[in-house]
Order: C-alpha cells, then structure tokens, then sequence
C-alpha cells in the first residue's frame, strides 16, 4: 500500500439498509483491529435514498451508485471495502473502475451476474413477499425483512422496534426502494476475471435471502479466499465478532 497514507475500511450495505444497520459491527471490527495490531480508518457511507440521504433519488444502476459515493469519498485514499448484499455489488464495481485506489475486498453474501442464476441471487419465494409488503406500513416491511434476513433467535422485538424508529426518522420512498431492488437484479460484472486485489468472499449457510450457492461460486470462479459462517443473510448483525475475526485474520496476511 503506498507509503505514508493511511488505507480506509469502507463499510457499504445494501437495499433500504443504511450505516445504522451494521449495528455493533463497526466497533467490534475496530477493537478486533486494534487487538491484532492494525491500524486502518473505518468510514461507513449511505447509498443515496437511504439513512442520511433518504431525501436524495435513489440512482437506478450499480455503477452510478458507485459514482455518487466515488464522490463523496474522493479519489486518493487506499480503500478496502466491505459490502453487503448490494453493498458488494457496489464494491466490485469499484474495484472495476477504480482499481488503483481498491486495496482490498471482502464481499458478504454478495451476488451477482454471471456467477449467479437470477432464481439464486434472489431466491423465488422471496418475490411475491416483496411484491406483497413494499408499499405497506413501516412495521409490515421491516418485519419482512427482519424475517428475511435475520435467522429466528435474533428476531428480536426490541430490534424491529428499532428498526422502525429508525425507518421513521430517515424514510425510504417506495420508488427508491423500488430503483435499488431494480439495480441490483440486473447488475452485471463488468468481467468474469478476478479482482486485481485481494478478496475475500464470505457466505451464510442459512441465508434465506441469497441462495447460499452464489457466494462460492464466485470464490471458485475468482479462485479466491472463500469462509462459510453458519447464519443468515445479515451476519455482521448475527454474528460480528466471529465475522471480524475472520475478516480481520484476512487483513493481516494483506502484503504492507
């Protein structure tokens, strides 16, 4: 990593999730960092439509998406980012377009064109649930996706609580709701090769949300690091120490 600058782990999650949702994750990486002797920035971005940018459009592609928060963090800082879901979608596309700023990534339960049949990257009965709750009252929908992504143990009624509250505060329109579902369903790698950085793949066996198959096959496609965590689709929620540990075990065989 080039010498003197100090390399940022950007966090990006995915639909209708802002930076509120990684709840005790970032600090848990942070001390798990600090604990193994790293020294990196953390910085957590929302996806405009969502938490703090819930008043801007939502914009209708992948790559576009990655222009706007391109923007907001600028061009010169190493960067290894952390993307969930649709947050890794974003983060692929970056380390496409931006190669020599991307130092590393580690996409969680990600997915996407061609390493994917479209039946995989969302899986079929997940569709008419969307269709049926999107436009429903806050509770109906976070519900939906507290259902969707969280195995049942930590489908807590104090977090869907949360949840809510925190979906008052910074609403998401149905319509930007609808561009990033959109976005993500027809995004395409923009190649089959493997990320010119190092990468680390990581899936949840009982993700309900994501076949499971779709983050193997990409490791194997991209014959890159590849861990398997029992939980669903959210683990940094599920599960934030054993997924720090894991990503923070990575970081450190990264060459300095």
């Amino acid at each position: 990593m080039p010498s003197g600058s100090k390399t940022t782990l950007v966090l990006l999650r995915g639909w209708m999730r802002d930076q509120r949702h990684w709840e005790t994750f970032p600090k848990v990486l942070s001390t798990t960092c600090h604990e193994k002797g790293l020294d990196y920035k953390l910085a957590m971005v929302d996806i405009p439509g969502n938490g703090h940018r819930c008043q801007e459009h939502t914009p209708a592609s992948i790559p576009d998406m990655y222009q706007q928060l391109q923007e907001e963090l600028g061009h010169s800082t190493p960067l290894i980012l952390i993307g969930l879901s649709m947050g890794g979608m974003i983060a692929r596309q970056w380390a496409t377009q931006n190669p020599g700023q991307v130092h590393g990534l580690v996409l969680i339960n990600s997915s996407m064109r061609p390493f994917a049949r479209p039946w995989e990257r969302l899986q079929p009965k997940v569709w008419p649930q969307l269709l049926k709750h999107l436009g429903k009252s806050l509770r109906e929908r976070e519900k939906l996706i507290m259902e969707l992504t969280l195995s049942p143990e930590n489908r807590s009624s104090e977090r869907l609580e949360t949840w809510i509250d925190w979906s008052h505060k910074y609403p998401i329109s149905y319509h930007n709701a609808c561009r990033q579902l959109y976005a993500a369903a027809r995004y395409k790698c923009p190649t089959t090769a493997a990320p010119a950085c190092p990468t680390l793949v990581i899936g949840g066996k009982n993700d309900q949300l994501v076949n499971p198959v779709c983050s193997k096959r990409m490791a194997d496609s991209w014959n890159c690091d590849f861990v398997q965590l029992p939980g669903g689709h959210d683990l940094p929620v599920e599960h934030p120490e054993r997924l720090a540990r894991h990503i923070v075990d990575w970081l450190k065989k990264l060459p300095s």
